[in-house]
C-alpha cells in the first residue's frame, strides 16, 4: 500500500479506518446528507493520495460518491439513481468474467492465474509469493473459481435469497485478489462501498 499511495502508511491506514466507520454508519441509516458528505470527502482524499496518476475506477467511484453525497435525503432521491449505480457495479463482474471466458484459453487451462503470480509487478505478494503455483488442477481451479464468483456476484446481488451469498463472493474475491495481487486496497474498498448500495433503504432490489 505504501507503494501505492504517496503518504505515509500509517496515515493511509487510518484514513481507510475511518472511512470503513463513516461507510458503516451510511449502511446504517445513519448520519444523513454530513455521512454521505465524510464518506466521498474521505474517498476523494485517499485518490488525492495515490502516486500514481488516479485510475479510471477511482475517478469513477470518486464521481459516483459526490452523486450520492449531493443527491437528495429521504424519499425524495430518485430510486432510477441507485439503480444504475447498482447495474455499474454487477456489470464490472459480469463483464470481467465474460472477458475471460472469450479473450483465449489462459484462464480455461488456469495458465493466466500461474502468470499472475509469478509477475514481478503484480504478483510475489504473500500468497502468490508462498504458493509456487504452476500449470495444473489447482491452478485451473483458482481461474474457474475466480469466474464463478464474479458471475455469482454480477448477478446474485440483484436477487434479495441470494444477496448475501452474493456479497459474500465479493468480499472473498477481494480478500483473495488483496491476498496475491499487489493492488491499492483503495481499489478494494471502492468495489466493497458499493454494497451499501445493495443493503440500504433504496438499494433493496427484489
Amino acid at each position: 500500500m505504501a507503494g501505492r499511495l504517496g503518504a505515509p502508511p500509517a496515515l493511509v491506514t487510518g484514513l481507510l479506518v475511518v472511512l470503513l466507520a463513516a461507510a458503516a454508519t451510511v449502511a446504517a441509516g445513519r448520519g444523513g446528507r454530513a455521512g454521505r458528505v465524510t464518506v466521498a470527502a474521505l474517498f476523494g482524499l485517499l485518490v488525492g493520495l495515490e502516486a500514481s496518476p488516479p485510475r479510471a475506477y477511482a475517478k469513477l467511484a470518486a464521481l459516483q460518491w459526490l452523486f450520492v453525497a449531493l443527491a437528495p435525503t429521504g424519499p425524495r432521491g430518485p430510486r432510477w439513481a441507485a439503480r444504475l449505480l447498482m447495474l455499474q457495479l454487477s456489470a464490472v463482474y459480469v463483464f470481467a468474467a465474460l472477458s475471460k471466458l472469450v479473450e483465449g484459453t489462459g484462464w480455461w487451462s488456469g495458465e493466466a492465474v500461474v502468470l499472475v503470480f509469478r509477475s514481478a509487478r503484480q504478483g510475489q505478494h504473500l500468497l502468490s509469493a508462498w504458493l509456487s503455483l504452476t500449470p495444473g488442477p489447482l491452478a485451473q481451479m483458482l481461474a474457474w473459481s475466480t469466474i464463478a464468483l464474479e458471475l455469482a456476484i454480477g448477478f446474485g446481488l440483484w436477487f434479495a435469497r441470494t444477496r448475501k451469498v452474493a456479497a459474500l463472493a465479493l468480499v472473498l474475491l477481494h480478500a483473495g485478489i488483496a491476498a496475491s495481487m499487489r493492488v491499492s486496497l483503495l481499489f478494494h474498498a471502492l468495489m466493497l462501498l458499493h454494497l451499501l448500495l445493495f443493503f440500504g433503504r433504496r438499494g433493496d432490489a427484489d
